[in-house]
């Protein structure tokens, strides 16, 4: 039987999820020491749930990027502009921007990257199996 070799769990996939959770739990940080504002159990919960959630969201993209260059990279700057609107809905000031400014760089260099490594490939048919295995469980 042949081993199932698991690329969700890839060392790329780890470090972007230690880099998703480290924004949110360091500005809700700064957040608590410039306003004065509670960081707590539910602070905690909303960092890991974004972390978990956007480390997913980026990863799909990934996936859709590899058939579809284009429109992977229009769902994933769309989705990042949402985000955003969504966060100065809420918060304003230094930090905030401070933390757009480095989500947004960190983003974009990940979507510009495989944007650029599929943007000229070719989906064979052995790509499309990695794809659907990677996807099954």
């Amino acid at each position: 039987m042949k081993e199932k070799n698991n690329k969700f769990f890839s060392i790329q996939n780890i470090i972007l999820f230690i880099v998703m959770l480290a924004i949110p739990l360091t500005f809700f940080f700064f957040l608590k020491s410039e306003t004065g504002s509670s960081f707590g159990s539910a602070e905690l919960i909303v960092s890991i749930m974004l972390g978990i959630f956007s480390t997913l969201f980026l990863i799909w993209v990934k996936s859709v990027i590899f058939k579809n260059p284009y429109l992977g990279a229009i769902i994933g700057v769309t989705a990042l502009a949402v985000f955003e609107y969504s966060l100065f809905y809420k918060y304003e000031g230094a930090y905030t921007m401070t933390f757009v400014i480095v989500g947004t760089l960190i983003v974009l260099a990940y979507l510009g990257y495989y944007f650029l490594k599929y943007k000229n490939s070719k989906l064979t048919s052995e790509d499309q199996k990695e794809i659907d295995e990677e996807f099954e469980e």
